[in-house]
C-alpha cells in the first residue's frame, strides 16, 4: 500500500522509522518548514534522506503546490500528525483510502 506520511513532531519521527522498519511503502513524507510549528517539532526531512523518501519541506500543507506533489504520488492512504493545518476536502481527497489523524491518544478516519 502506498503511504504518505504528513507530519512535524516526534511522535510522526517515531511512526515514520516504524513503519519503515515494518516495510511498509512510504512513498512521500510533508513536512513543515518552520521549527515553531510544533513545541516538539521534528526534522523528519533528515530520517527522508537517510531512507531514500520523497520529502516535501512546505510552510502549508493545502496549497496547490502540496496537495499537486502529494497526488503524484498516488498514496492509497495518509497518516497525519499535523491536522491543525490539514483541509480534508483539498488534501485528504489525494488518497483512495481517506487519511488517518494518528496520536499517542488514538486514532481517527478523516
Amino acid at each position: 500500500m502506498n503511504i504518505v506520511l504528513i507530519g512535524t513532531v516526534n511522535f510522526s519521527q517515531e511512526m515514520l522509522i516504524s513503519l519503515i522498519e515494518s516495510g511498509e511503502n512510504i512513498v512521500g513524507v510533508v513536512t513543515a518548514d518552520n521549527k515553531n510549528v510544533n513545541s516538539d517539532y521534528a526534522d523528519l526531512g533528515l530520517t527522508c534522506q537517510i531512507y531514500n523518501i520523497p520529502c516535501l519541506t512546505t510552510a502549508d500543507v493545502n496549497s496547490l503546490d502540496s496537495i499537486n506533489w502529494i497526488k503524484i504520488l498516488k498514496p492509497e492512504i495518509i497518516f497525519l500528525f499535523w491536522l491543525v493545518q490539514i483541509n480534508t476536502k483539498k488534501t485528504l481527497r489525494t488518497s483512495s483510502y481517506g487519511g488517518y489523524w494518528l496520536s499517542s491518544g488514538g486514532i481517527a478516519k478523516k
